[in-house]
Formats: structure tokens, sequence, C-alpha cells
């Protein structure tokens, strides 16, 4: 062995050491020395190309994994890595191509199943993805992430019970182990079983891959549990997620304000006009600079447990407890008034930015085709604030479909539109959850694996009494419930 081999085996040792302490970024230099007295030393390729994917560097890791398989092309573990760079960019038909040659080379590799089974749940393929888990778990059966993302395989496949034995096989292998914990949560609640559900629930917080967006804040204040007297004290309730859960949620306020508090509730600036006036609110905000002074705090979707909402008969239902502002209400029916017929709002789609929303949105004109279109009794008008590129050919093409979007300006805004209106036919985004707390009708539109707050098998709401629910029977075949919408549609009218 020549001396640069020599050295170059002894840079890859201490490298390899300091990598296995998770040292990289003292690692890297050294694998890099390791290369260049050796270009054939093949695992130091490989190894850099995982620093830079841990780096989140994609591009670097798939020219380091494919350096590595040029020199060694039959290695099943370099084509594995790559797979999972390449998905991380989106580039999945490459992505899977390389996790099905890493199979074809080594079948007995489970990383490989188990990283194919992530990416065809990705792709919605979660039948064939379970089967990449199964087997994952055959070859390894000590594999606490592949009985997790088994679990989240069958929950989209509706089989809630066989998910939850999945999480607990994971929890058994793994215990505290969050993202089974807080997807066990997930199962519990969409089976109504809340008095084990919502303590699950707060796993969310410690769950893997989390965005600093959605990290429990810091308080020096301590968080209510439920448990402290609220007599004369401050608390500070603030909103964690989308807009929809806010309006979901925000009807444990009052309980807390029973309690004798002086509620300061932080809410989405979109919302701020509108839930100023919700029923128990002292002071209603958008997230500050410098906090207000405070006794306690608490995130918004922390309540339902803080409240002991054990079942589905003590979910807070005092409907309406949402209030459209009287002055815009009057403007609106004003100017609704010149128009014939039933006024239907239509949502069709929600934000593009939401991770679910290729399953929750519907093109306009695929909602046209199975809505009445030609009645005279009927007027449609859309509640979208914002329009997809493809939506303004088609509503140029149907000017039966009021456009008040630039009217449209926040919730407050809208509130009053829906108020005004005698039926909302929505997609599952915020306005849905607007419209059920104003106590207005709905035809809620829900894809065959609907999140978890519409529970299995029904087709009412016990979070909003005026809510129908319309569900795909099938994976993303919106054929088979949408047709069914016209005649939901005359019933609903009367």
């Amino acid at each position: 062995m020549s001396t640069q081999t020599t050295l170059a085996h002894a840079l890859f040792q201490q490298a390899y050491a300091l990598h296995q302490q998770g040292k990289i970024q003292q690692a890297k230099p050294l694998y890099e020395q390791a290369i260049t007295q050796s270009p054939s030393l093949t695992d130091a390729y490989l190894l850099l190309g995982v620093i830079a994917q841990q780096m989140r560097d994609s591009p670097l890791a798939i020219r380091y994994f494919e350096h590595a398989i040029q020199q060694r092309p039959k290695f099943a573990v370099t084509y594995c890595h790559l797979g999972v760079a390449q998905k991380s960019l989106g580039q999945f038909d490459q992505a899977l191509k390389s996790y099905d040659q890493a199979i074809a080379l080594d079948p007995n590799l489970a990383d490989a199943f188990y990283n194919r089974g992530i990416l065809k749940s990705e792709l919605r393929s979660f039948a064939s993805a379970l089967q990449d888990y199964d087997a994952a778990i055959t070859l390894r059966p000590n594999y606490p992430e592949a009985f997790c993302n088994r679990g989240i395989a069958l929950r989209q496949l509706n089989q809630v019970s066989e998910a939850l034995s999945s999480y607990d096989q994971a929890l058994s292998l793994r215990p505290n182990f969050a993202d089974a914990e807080y997807n066990r949560g997930l199962c519990l609640l969409q089976l109504g079983k809340f008095e084990q559900a919502w303590s699950a629930y707060e796993w969310r917080w410690q769950c893997e891959g989390i965005s600093a967006s959605k990290k429990r804040r810091q308080f020096s204040q301590p968080m209510w549990s439920g448990e402290t007297d609220l007599v004369g004290k401050t608390i500070y309730v603030y909103s964690e997620q989308g807009l929809g859960d806010t309006l979901q949620f925000c009807r444990y306020i009052p309980l807390i304000k029973a309690l004798g508090a002086y509620v300061i509730f932080e809410v989405q600036a979109p919302l701020l006009q509108l839930l100023q006036t919700l029923k128990g609110v002292d002071a209603c905000i958008v997230r500050p600079e410098h906090y207000p002074q405070f006794d306690f705090q608490i995130p918004l979707m922390s309540l339902p447990l803080a409240c002991k909402t054990l079942d589905l008969a003590s979910i807070p239902n005092d409907i309406p407890y949402l209030k459209a502002d009287e002055n815009k209400l009057r403007d609106w029916r004003q100017t609704l008034s010149a128009y014939k017929g039933r006024k239907i709002g239509l949502v069709w789609s929600g934000s593009s930015n939401h991770k679910n929303d290729q399953q929750r949105s519907i093109d306009l004109a695929t909602l046209l085709a199975y809505l009445p279109t030609h009645e005279e009794h009927i007027q449609y008008v859309s509640l979208q604030k914002e329009y997809r590129p493809q939506d303004h050919q088609v509503l140029q093409a149907h000017p039966e479909i009021l456009d008040f979007s630039d009217k449209l300006h926040d919730f407050s805004d809208t509130a009053a539109l829906c108020q005004s209106l005698d039926l909302i036919v929505s997609v599952d985004t915020s306005v849905a959850h607007l419209a059920g707390g104003l106590g207005k009708p709905v035809l809620l539109l829900l894809s065959f694996n609907a999140d978890w707050r519409w529970l299995l098998e029904r087709e009412d709401s016990p979070w909003y009494p005026s809510l129908k629910l319309i569900k795909q029977t099938k994976i993303d075949d919106w054929h088979t419930s949408l047709s069914k919408l016209g005649a939901k549609i005359e019933c609903a009218l009367g």
C-alpha cells in the first residue's frame, strides 16, 4: 500500500469517527483530504454525500453519490441514498428508479423498501407503500420508523384501527417516539376517542422535522393545564396552525372567560377584525413584537385537553359563536338583492401551499360539471378571495357566478357575505369553518382520507351541526361524490 493510500485511509478513519459522533463539520474536510490522497476511495464519496444531505445540499449530495456509483456500480446502499436526495428535490421518477435499483442489487436492504414506501405515500400510492413497509419490517422486525409510516399509510386508506396497532408496535420498539405518538393521537381523534386523543395530540410539538414556525413558544409564564384557578388572572391564548383551526377552536374562548380570566387572544391578521367581537375575548391581537403582561399561556389547540373535551358530546357547541358585522351584512344584502334566486356560495380550492391541497381542492371546471348551472332559482356566488390561473377563463365563461373577490379584504368581509347566502358549497378550507361557526348550512366536499376532525363514516359533524359531509368513496375519485351534489343542493334549499 502506497504512502498516499495509507494516509487516505487514516484520514478516512479519523473522519468516520467524527461523523459517528455527529461532528459533520469536522468530518467533512477530512473526507475531502482523503479523496485528494486516494480518488478511488468510494466510501468517502458516499459519506460526503450523506453529509451534504444532512446539510440540506441535495444537488451536491447527488454529485457525490453519482461519483461513488461510478466507482462501485453494484453497491445498493448508494442508490438508496441517491433516491433520498432525488426525492428531496422533487425528482420522484428518478428517486423511484434509484430505490428499484437498490432493491434489485440487494433484496434484503430494508432501508430501500422503507424509503420507497415513503415516496409512494407521497405519490398517494398508499396500498403499494404499505407493501414496501411490510417488506422492510419483514427484513428488520425492530424498525420503529417503518411501523410508524406503515400506520400513516393505513390511516390514509381509512384503516384507522389497523393504523393504531402499527403505531403501538412502533412505540413498543421506541418508547416516546414523538411521530408515532402524534399520529396515534390523530387516529384517536378521528375515532372520536377524545379522552385518550388530546394528550397524544400534545406530541405534535416534538415531531421530527417540525418547522420553526410550528414549534412550541417558550414563555416564562406557565402553560395553563386546566387545573389552576383563573379568577382574576390574565391568560394569553395564541393561534398555532391554520386559519380554519383558529376558527374551529376559538369556540373554547368563552369557556375560559367563564372561569374568571382576562383573555388575550392572539390570532392571524386576516381574522383579527372578525374575532375582536368573539364572546369572551377581552383583547384580540396579532402576534406582537413585545408580549403584553399575562399570568398563564396556552396554544389554542391545547384547549380541548385543558377544558376536558372527553367525547363528542362534550364539544362546545354554542352555535353560532361567530358573528358578522351588522353594517357589512346590510351592505351585502343590499348588493345581493339585485340578483334573483337563492344564493349559493362556492369554495373550490384553498391555499396551494397546504400540504394536502392536491387532495382537498377541486378545479372549478370540474365542480361546475356537477352543479345545476341553468336553474333560474339559483344564483352562485364565489367566496374565493384568490383564483388560480385556470379559474379566470372558466369564470369568464360562466357569468352566472358572481365574483366579489375585490371586496373580500379579510374574514370579516367574508363572514358578512356568507351570512347573506342561503347555502355554501365548499371544500375543506377555512371558509367552511367560518360558515359552520356562523351556523350557515354547508355542503362540505371531502377527500376519501379526510382530516381527523370530520371523523369516520359520518354525513354530519358534531363540531358544526349545520354541515353536511359529502365524502369521496375512493381515493381521488370526485366523480362519485360530486354526482350526489345536485340532489343535495335541492334538498338543502328545500
